[in-house]
């Protein structure tokens, strides 16, 4: 939903116009899920995110105060396509859009990689693969001038890019699938709700050109995702908690040290750990 707001602020605006983009979001919107109309934003009202924080303003000119959820990169779509032509187009109105409802430097990031892996197809510069979007996203880093901020985002990335070399190099030897590259991006980086998990497995996990999934890999209700067959020819059941205990209390303490963890907690902490963000990492 917020994708189609972003995009048709674009195109009637012939660009970026926060005012617009503000109200957009806080109107309520013509289009219908399956029949059924929606509210202003297209979120329910028990919903307690970043966009909720929005609604609740008057202001017309609004910027988000913090953020960190890796919602922000779920609407970047139409600014990829709008901006493709131009690097610094792209990063400087992906970021500015981002900054109506996350201000995190983590959630910036995660929203202008998602926009460079697409820039990245739509340019014709796939072949270079995730090595292109990692060196694209440190230039954009340096061109918002995030210095040491964007340390913990671009080291998550070269984990996940690493776990993705190894996986795939075992899988010469062994049989393995591109399941089984999911499955430890799930582990080692996390499908969670936090900006530096799911952004980043997803642009991983891109370039495995997979025909394997399945929309019966959901596991209804729980956001639990079956594998059948995929991990040593066993089905695999990856879970909210399937993410490394340790890795997990490194992102509490990054949220404790950015004075994230209470907002995160709050939005997010009902789920965090008891099921994976599939809706945002597979749409």
């Amino acid at each position: 939903m917020q994708t189609l707001l972003v995009a048709r602020s674009l195109i009637e605006n012939q660009g970026f116009h926060q005012r617009d983009l503000v109200s957009r979001y806080r109107a309520n919107p013509e289009y219908r899920l399956r029949g059924r109309k929606l509210h202003p934003g297209g979120i329910t009202p028990n919903y307690h995110g970043q966009l909720s924080k929005l609604l609740l303003s008057n202001d017309p000119d609004y910027v988000a105060g913090d953020g960190v959820s890796d919602g922000s990169a779920m609407k970047v779509t139409a600014i990829a396509g709008a901006y493709a032509d131009s690097f610094f187009d792209l990063v400087d109105f992906t970021d500015r859009i981002t900054q109506v409802t996350h201000s995190s430097v983590e959630a910036r990031l995660a929203a202008v990689i998602v926009a460079l892996r697409l820039r990245q197809v739509l340019i014709g510069r796939e072949a270079e693969g995730i090595k292109w979007v990692a060196d694209e996203l440190e230039r954009a880093g340096q061109h918002l001038n995030f210095g040491d901020q964007s340390s913990f985002f671009l080291d998550r990335l070269k984990t996940a890019a690493e776990v993705c070399r190894q996986t795939r190099e075992s899988r010469k030897e062994q049989t393995k699938t591109s399941a089984d590259v999911l499955a430890a991006l799930a582990r080692k980086v996390g499908i969670e709700h936090l900006a530096w998990t799911t952004p980043i497995s997803a642009v991983c996990w891109s370039y495995e050109n997979s025909s394997v999934f399945r929309r019966g890999w959901f596991k209804k209700g729980t956001e639990h995702l079956i594998i059948p067959g995929s991990i040593k020819e066993r089905k695999c059941e990856l879970r909210g908690d399937s993410i490394e205990e340790s890795l997990h209390l490194e992102n509490v303490e990054h949220l404790r040290r950015i004075g994230e963890l209470e907002g995160f907690e709050s939005s997010h902490g009902h789920h965090w750990r008891q099921s994976l963000n599939t809706d945002t990492f597979f749409l």
